[in-house]
């Protein structure tokens, strides 16, 4: 295998990593805004009247980034489609869907970092303040 074949395995490699580890946060943050939502516990209760809105926050993120993924596996299909159709057989960089694809990457990433980033603010918050 040569140089660019070992540097080509590593970016997909790298890549489905972190689609996959997002899509898993993305969930995390969902699951964990139901447990907060439907918690009869006391500090939990507590907590999520006093810090309603990061709550929802990291939800939405989380939401987003599921969303993200969706958008981005939907616009790289897209892309397999017209790659294939074309005579080249290559991807092109200035489509539109090309385009979304990335961008939804680099969103799911961004929204899941800082939802995970507002979950440990709350679970710090949950931790010192009882």
């Amino acid at each position: 295998m040569s140089r660019s074949n070992n540097i080509q395995a590593d970016i997909d490699y790298t890549s489905g990593t972190l689609s996959s580890q997002t899509r898993y946060i993305g969930f995390l943050l969902i699951g964990t805004f139901f447990i907060f939502c439907t918690s009869e516990s006391g500090i939990l209760f507590k907590m999520f009247n006093s810090m309603k809105n990061l709550i929802f926050f990291f939800a939405i993120l989380g939401c987003i980034a599921i969303l993200s993924d969706l958008i981005q596996y939907f616009a790289g299909y897209q892309c397999s489609i017209k790659a294939d159709n074309s005579e080249d057989k290559k991807y092109d960089k200035k489509w539109c869907y090309y385009k979304i694809r990335a961008s939804a990457f680099y969103l799911k990433l961004l929204s899941s970092f800082s939802g995970s980033i507002i979950l440990i603010y709350v679970f710090i918050r949950l931790a010192f303040n009882e």
